[in-house]
């Protein structure tokens, strides 16, 4: 080829990639969005503000421009100024949305450039039973469910794997010892909590309160064997520390023994194996949080975060200002000490009392170490000991204010929250301790059968979704009205009325009226 022609040859090669870079430049179209992402999913919260915002470039492309949400033309309502075209929607239906922004260019068809976003305000779906039928303490549990339209499934904050239909399959060798939480979560960032309780079988209960001082008295102590071999009760719940602070028996407590709460009356295992061959249930007893001896020890030895004090940071005045914090690590594991030590020794279950915060305005108390509020402090002291008693196979309850089925404020004691982190709930419906008017009975004291039967349906209701079990505490004491063996068999008989077989039955004197306890078990018995 001559030197002519490959000249020619260059120059119509230049002149084609010119013709080919005029092209480009004078049909390309490049649209900058501001406010959302293609393919995006919002929550409502985040949609109502939304702003679009979309640069165009080349300059001068908006002059015949289409710009259409949903299929309608909205470009009369946006603003454009230069190259840039703003507009906002308003308020968004839930769905999803269409954003089309139609550019015309010389000797190509228009431009068309799109964004589709959802919005979703609707979290996902649980399906998944509230609790499960109860079970043996050591026995296998399964689970099936259902979830749908989730990105992501936790179980107890672990991944959960679903199957092409949504469908799960939990399985455990033993039951959990507090609920299975499934929480799951869409792409917009919806979610959706389901808790599932798995109960333990409870056996029915027939029992009596017993301090660790009358144990040690013989006259009351076989007064107690023999209602256990007249076969009224099956059932005795003994102090293993009172409201006083004592452990009364020979404990091995480092802390019980270093602020002097141990007497030591007896030998624990000896006694719980005594109670044992009678065929006695034993629950032992613990007042968590009114402890005077732990408070009147910290105080005096630089411990005072152990004591929930006033504003002033002087111990709060309720209770002698005996009531200890259950924000403190120390004060929990005190308690859950003595649990442990009891349970060791042989007893059957553990009832926590005083687990909640003293009476009065909150706004006038300091917790020590209370993260949340006194309802998800008592949940968590709870729920920190039910792992330990689970696993030395030992059930864990607790007792709770009468009030506490409706106000649960007034004394750090929720009872659903609570229910999950226990085996049973023991509401204290003692008919004295009732204020005037309470469930429209002008005086709850004179009508035992009603106040025990109106409030424990509040309790029933209250824990049913847990299927976890209620132990009614029943009144065996006179106050400002004498009761009668027929006061005691009223408040059983509205228990037994209520669907209900189990109960306990406290005597600060320890001196147990037979016949109540024989009729009381004749109740329960026809159920």
């Amino acid at each position: 080829m001559s030197r002519e022609a490959l000249i020619g040859a260059a120059f119509a090669a230049v002149l084609a990639l010119a013709a080919l870079w005029w092209g480009w430049s004078t049909t390309r179209v490049h649209a900058a969005m501001k406010g959302i992402e293609d393919g995006v999913a919002l929550q409502p919260e985040e949609a109502q503000d939304l702003s679009f915002r979309i640069e165009v470039s080349p300059s001068g492309r908006l002059d015949e421009a289409k710009f259409e949400f949903d299929e309608h033309d909205v470009l009369s309502k946006a603003t454009i100024r230069g190259d840039v075209i703003q507009w906002k929607p308003g308020p968004l239906d839930e769905g999803e949305h269409h954003l089309r922004l139609t550019v015309p260019r010389p000797i190509l068809p228009d431009a068309t450039l799109d964004w589709t976003f959802t919005v979703d305000g609707t979290p996902p779906t649980i399906l998944a039973p509230p609790n499960v039928p109860a079970r043996g303490m050591r026995d296998p549990v399964k689970i099936d469910g259902n979830v749908e339209g989730a990105e992501q499934v936790l179980v107890n904050g672990q991944p959960l794997d679903l199957n092409g239909d949504g469908e799960f399959h939990l399985e455990y060798t033993r039951p959990p010892p507090g609920p299975i939480e499934i929480r799951a979560e869409d792409e917009a960032g919806n979610r959706r909590t389901a808790l599932i309780s798995v109960p333990i079988k409870y056996r029915p209960v027939r029992g009596v309160h017993v301090t660790a001082e009358a144990w040690d008295n013989p006259g009351l102590r076989q007064n107690i064997l023999d209602l256990l071999g007249l076969g009224v009760i099956n059932t005795v719940e003994l102090d293993i520390k009172d409201e006083g602070g004592i452990v009364g028996h020979t404990t091995t407590v480092p802390l019980a023994r270093t602020v002097g709460a141990s007497p030591g009356y007896y030998d624990l295992k000896r006694q719980v194996d005594l109670l044992h061959e009678k065929g006695a249930w034993v629950v032992g007893r613990i007042v968590a949080f009114r402890d005077p001896k732990l408070a009147d020890w910290a105080w005096a030895n630089r411990q005072r975060d152990f004591v929930i004090q006033n504003t002033d940071g002087n111990r709060y005045g309720a209770y002698d200002g005996a009531f200890t914090s259950f924000g403190e690590a120390e004060v929990r594991e005190y308690n859950i000490a003595l649990a442990v030590e009891a349970v060791e020794a042989g007893v059957d279950d553990i009832m926590y009392d005083y687990v909640r915060r003293p009476e009065g305005d909150l706004s006038e108390m300091r917790i020590p170490g209370l993260e949340g509020t006194p309802e998800e402090g008592v949940v968590a002291f709870l729920e920190e000991s039910h792992r330990e008693l689970r696993r030395l196979g030992a059930f864990q309850g607790a007792a709770v204010f009468g009030v506490a089925a409706t106000r649960p404020e007034q004394s750090g004691q929720n009872i659903l929250d609570m229910a999950y982190h226990t085996d049973y709930i023991a509401p204290m419906l003692y008919p004295s301790h009732w204020n005037v008017g309470e469930y429209g009975i002008s005086d709850p004291e004179m009508e035992p059968y009603e106040i025990v039967k109106r409030s424990l349906r509040d309790f029933r209701q209250g824990v049913f979704r847990t299927g976890r079990p209620l132990v009614p505490w029943i009144q065996h004491f006179s106050l400002d009205v004498v009761y009668t063996t027929e006061d005691v068999v009223a408040q059983v008989k509205a228990v037994a009325d209520m669907g209900f077989t189990s109960w306990m039955m406290w005597d600060p004197v320890v001196t147990y009226d037979a016949d109540a306890l024989e009729q009381s078990t004749e109740l329960v018995a026809r159920r």
